[in-house]
């Protein structure tokens, strides 16, 4: 009996993906395999994957290209001896479109029926032959599975199928030879589509935006080596604020609002290669400047590399989109998977660049977040504007505002006081904006 060395399995690369696409099959069926030998190629909303022998045998193959197949659902076999030709998994059975051989008379217009191969599971084939069924009834799908039969039978009872099919191709060619071709979405790009939708296709997002005064030249001295944007200070003092705003750092759900527990501040990364991606900054309320420049860095090669871990992709709670370096003056930023608002940055004209954000209106509203971009545009312009500046300042650090969290580092420009308070269980601090109710 030939032995059964390894099954090999698509993998979780991805809490938000129940499903993968193969993209590119590297072998044929019963070919002789070896460890480490590349098999596969499949697409994950985040990234593409190569599927690789861990064993040396002869490989059974129970998939096809541009097919969607479940997480957990088995791609290859690979066995100890040689496979009998009659024992491999798929049945191909040519189809040909009579009407591919066929031209209309005085017609302004060709229709050309692309020709392919339709292919049938074990099981599939099985059941036609039992049900006596005719393949034709088929022509139009790259691929049968079992399932696929028990719907054609049971037309009233249909079972959930996954498997990506595809009719046949027909391209229209017009006198002018102007052609059009019909492309299918990518994982990322429809994993996309699904973030995006989770909350901006409810109608209920709104958006506000205000101006910030600041030059480069004062943007750069604002913070240590990343010069080319404001987004690190940016991140800084919004992590801050989620504090005094947590409805922003939170996101709706079934008729709830659920809140995160941590502030994990999402910067969106896109090279126009890897596709649209979310990096978290992880705990961001508790790291410096420093610290976060220095993520903000790391995210952007690990990004550029495919090396971003699930949980740098998935932890965002609160999301910023940057486009300082195009020059656009404003724009609509999109409501990220499980968050309830987006900042968008904007480029710099005049001395001046615009914030948008977009937020979820189940979960806040016009008057909060209109007073979260005031408390921002305050702290951002009071970095800004503020002459010279220490990075270095570490016992200004420990003077804190119990209420707003901002701290006697954060007061470049000297207006902000700070004000000793107490009661019969603890002291503490509280700035003289948030003392006059501010």
């Amino acid at each position: 009996m030939n032995k059964l060395i390894e099954t090999i399995k698509t993998q979780v690369d991805s809490v938000n993906d129940d499903s993968v696409i193969v993209t590119q099959i590297l072998v044929t069926d019963g070919q002789q395999v070896f460890e480490d030998d590349v098999l596969a190629e499949i697409e994950t909303s985040k990234a593409q994957l190569e599927i690789i022998s861990s064993s040396e045998g002869y490989i059974k193959i129970l998939c096809l290209v541009d097919q969607e197949v479940m997480i957990g659902e088995t791609l290859f076999e690979i066995f100890a001896e040689e496979i009998p030709e009659d024992e491999l998994n798929i049945m191909k059975v040519s189809v040909k479109n009579a009407e591919s051989d066929s031209v209309e008379s005085n017609s302004e217009r060709q229709v050309e029926i692309l020709e392919f191969e339709t292919q049938f599971s074990k099981k599939a084939k099985a059941r036609i032959e039992r049900e006596n069924i005719n393949v034709a009834d088929f022509k139009s799908m790259q691929f049968v599975t079992i399932n696929d039969i028990e719907n054609f039978l049971n037309p009233n009872t249909k079972r959930q199928n996954n498997n990506r099919q595809f009719e046949i191709v027909q391209v229209s060619k017009q006198k002018s030879d102007n052609r059009s071709k019909t492309v299918v979405l990518g994982k990322q790009k429809l994993n996309e589509m699904n973030y995006l939708s989770s909350v901006n296709s409810s109608g209920l997002v709104s958006r506000l935006s205000i101006p910030i005064e600041a030059s480069l030249k004062a943007i750069v001295k604002s913070q240590n080596f990343i010069s080319s944007t404001p987004l690190p200070v940016i991140v800084y003092e919004v992590s801050r604020l989620l504090t005094k705003y947590p409805n922003l750092n939170s996101y709706f759900e079934s008729n709830s609002k659920i809140e995160h527990q941590s502030i994990n501040v999402g910067v969106a990364l896109d090279n126009g290669t890897n596709g649209l991606k979310v990096g978290s900054i992880l705990k961001c309320d508790d790291k410096n400047l420093h610290d976060i420049e220095e993520n903000i860095t790391d995210l952007s090669l690990k990004y550029n590399n495919n090396n971003l871990s699930l949980e740098e992709i998935s932890a965002a709670t609160f999301t910023i989109t940057d486009l300082f370096a195009t020059g656009v003056s404003n724009f609509h930023p999109l409501v990220n998977y499980n968050n309830a608002a987006i900042l968008g940055i904007c480029g710099l004209v005049n001395n001046a660049f615009n914030i948008e954000l977009a937020f979820d209106h189940r979960i806040s509203n016009g008057l909060e977040v209109s007073k979260f971009l005031n408390d921002l545009k305050m702290r951002l312009e009071t970095r800004f504007n503020q002459g010279q500046y220490d990075k270095n300042l570490t016992a200004l650090e420990d003077i804190e505002c119990y209420k707003c969290l901002r701290t006697a580092a954060d007061d470049l420009n000297g207006k902000i006081y700070f004000i000793k308070v107490a009661n019969s269980k603890e002291e503490g601090q509280i700035c003289s904006n948030c003392f006059n109710g501010f």
